[in-house]
């Protein structure tokens, strides 16, 4: 599946959303672009364990790739960047696949995520992991550039003062793929992901 994205407010720059699985394991990446340069990357892979996300491995590149190591066997993080190793939770995603773990468990059970409900999880970058919560807001219809989808609206607020929100719509009707996400950060500066074209998809 390769998913064409929108960039708002920057003109000229999009993100391409590449996302491929065989059953047994995963492979994201997430590129932002103008013209023909990639920008900013990031890249998640791991397996597929009785139906959820198992990464193993986040990277992300700007100038120069730093990556994280989740080493589940372990039971924690290794960086590249030297930072310290943290503990690894149960259930741990990291920046890119959670956005796609989030899409297969309402998937799997819209019922247990209602509006109202709140989603924990442990999320991992190249440099930390940190606990996010995830509340889930009722649904709604938003209008993006591939079109208009109903989709049930996830949200996580900034926990620190320098944190940024996070915004996520994920369209029932594309098996909870997400059609839109918006980061707002705390200078009030907002990037949106539009999804673009779904034709990949059919």
């Amino acid at each position: 599946m390769v998913a064409e994205l929108g960039v708002q407010p920057w003109k000229g720059v999009f993100g391409q959303l590449d996302w491929r699985q065989d059953g047994e394991r995963y492979e994201a990446r997430l590129a932002l672009k103008v013209l023909f340069r990639t920008i900013r990357a990031q890249t998640s892979s791991g397996r597929i364990v009785a139906g959820a996300l198992a990464a193993d491995r986040f990277s992300e590149s700007r100038r120069q790739e730093q990556a994280a190591e989740l080493r589940r066997d372990d039971g924690r993080v290794d960086f590249s960047n030297g930072a310290p190793s943290a503990a690894l939770q149960p259930g741990a995603q990291d920046r890119l696949s959670v956005v796609m773990q989030l899409g297969a468990l309402l998937a799997a059970d819209p019922a247990r995520h209602p509006p109202g409900s709140r989603i924990p999880m442990q999320v991992v970058g190249v440099k930390d992991a940190e606990d996010w919560t995830f509340e889930v807001l009722d649904d709604a219809t938003v209008t993006v550039p591939a079109g208009d989808f109903r989709a049930r609206h996830l949200i996580r607020t900034p926990r620190r003062p320098d944190d940024y929100r996070l915004d996520i719509w994920l369209a029932p009707e594309l098996g909870f793929l997400p059609v839109q996400m918006r980061q707002t950060q705390r200078n009030g500066d907002v990037v949106d992901l539009l999804l673009r074209d779904v034709s990949a998809l059919q």
